[in-house]
Parts: C-alpha cells; structure tokens; sequence
C-alpha cells in the first residue's frame, strides 16, 4: 500500500512540476506580446513612431512610423507652415524613396503634382485649410530592409527620414 501512496505522490509532484512551467510560458509570452504591442510590431506605431524635423522652427516637420511593414500601408504625416501669399502651399518627395514605395493616398488631395527629375512636387490649396496644414501620405513599401527619403518644400528646407522595413 505504501508503493501506491509515494506513486501518487510522485505523480502530483510531476504534474506539479508541469504546470509550473506552462504558467511561466505563459507569462513570458504574454509579456513579449506586451513589449511586441509597445515597440509597435502590432500595429500603430507604439514606442517607434518618430517625429522628424528640421532647423528650430522650420516650416516642415514630419510625423511617421520607424517601423514598417512590406507591402502594408503607413502614413507619414507632413506639418507645413503655410507661408506662401498666393494661396497654395508646396512639398516635394524625393524619387530615392518613392522608387521603393506604393503611394496609395494623398489627403488633403493635392490641387496639382508635378514630377522633376529627382523628385515629386505637390501642390495644395491652403485657404481651404487650418494651419498647419497636415497632409497624410499614405504609403505601401514595396522592399525590405532599409528606406531612406527626403522630403522638403520648394526652395526651402527638406527632412531625411529613415524607416525599417520588416518583410
């Protein structure tokens, strides 16, 4: 009788000993999807949303994620001081970075567009628009790893920007 009590025994203590360590998987996991959802590799941006600007002041500052996803939309959101009298106001992306991008969306929509050789020149009405003007970029990655661009206003200051692109 007593070989069956110290089975048993030795059976809890096993299943004891399992339980332990599928409850600390499970911590372990639920804290890496914690610390994934912060750094933003769950979406919307997280610890790794940037804000790139320029000189103290400058009239164009850009708002976007340092982390991308490969053929998954972002947004970069371009603040422009509207510092033009006739009206309109201007930004350019440069052709490096949209060669490896999708642009999907330009809100507001730009009144007109124009391609030079090293880059895209928007131009938006901005008496129909609060100030500063933010346009939403929306983009889709079209290659991995590294994405490097700049984007400026006309005769004016332009921004470098880096983002990861994970496949």
């Amino acid at each position: 009788m007593r070989d069956v009590k110290e089975l048993d025994e030795a059976q809890a203590l096993t299943r004891q000993r399992h339980e332990w360590a599928v409850q600390r998987t499970g911590w372990v996991l639920m804290a890496l999807w914690l610390a994934a959802g912060a750094l933003g590799l769950l979406g919307g941006g997280g610890l790794l949303g940037a804000t790139t600007t320029g000189e103290e002041g400058a009239p164009i500052w850009i708002v976007h994620e340092r982390l991308a996803r490969l053929e998954t939309p972002t947004t970069l959101r371009v603040h422009l001081t509207a510092e033009q009298s006739d009206g309109e106001v201007s930004f350019w992306v440069g052709a490096d970075y949209l060669e490896h991008v999708e642009v999907r969306q330009i809100m507001p929509q730009p009144a007109s567009s124009r391609a030079e050789p090293e880059r895209v020149v928007y131009t938006l009405d901005a008496t129909a628009t609060e100030r500063p003007i933010v346009v939403a970029l929306i983009v889709q990655p079209d290659d991995p790893g590294l994405l490097r661009g700049e984007i400026g206003r006309p005769g004016g200051p332009s921004i470098r920007l880096t983002q990861m692109v994970m496949p």
